[in-house]
């Protein structure tokens, strides 16, 4: 019960509390469908993400959550093996009014290997915390 209270007072589960376990699916296949992944390879993909969820926006990003990723400007398309949220940087170039966001990650097994990815050339799915597993399940049955 002590568990149950606290998930539902953690702030950063509020991005989960308007989602369902199908809607999470479906905006996972709609996005891999939007860049015409099909047949073999997207059921591959749906697989392989079955515990994480499609991250639209940077403020769903929650530092200490693993991720995974596909970059969009890599003509193959591969769903990368992943890395856990370290940081998230902002960076704002002189010749452009845009935002570069990159998300810095550690590689699983290296505490000390480091990477960055570009949030906005890539789709980043995020692994499904235990709490947010647990709220969902929780909104299933209401």
């Amino acid at each position: 019960m002590d568990e149950l209270i606290r998930t539902i007072e953690n702030d950063n589960n509020i991005s989960v509390l308007n989602e369902t376990f199908q809607s999470i699916k479906k905006s996972k296949e709609d996005i891999l469908r939007s860049i015409e992944l099909r047949g073999k390879l997207l059921q591959e993909y749906l697989k392989k993400l079955k515990h994480y969820r499609y991250i639209e926006n940077i403020d769903q990003v929650r530092l200490g959550v693993f991720i995974r990723w596909i970059d969009l400007y890599d003509d193959q398309l591969l769903l990368k093996n992943g890395g856990t949220i370290c940081n998230i940087e902002y960076n704002n170039d002189s010749d452009d009014d845009d935002v570069n966001i990159r998300i810095m990650c550690n590689l699983r097994n290296y505490k000390k290997k480091y990477f960055t990815i570009p949030f906005q050339k890539c789709l980043i799915f995020q692994k499904i915390t235990d709490q947010e597993d647990l709220l969902l399940h929780i909104l299933q049955h209401i």
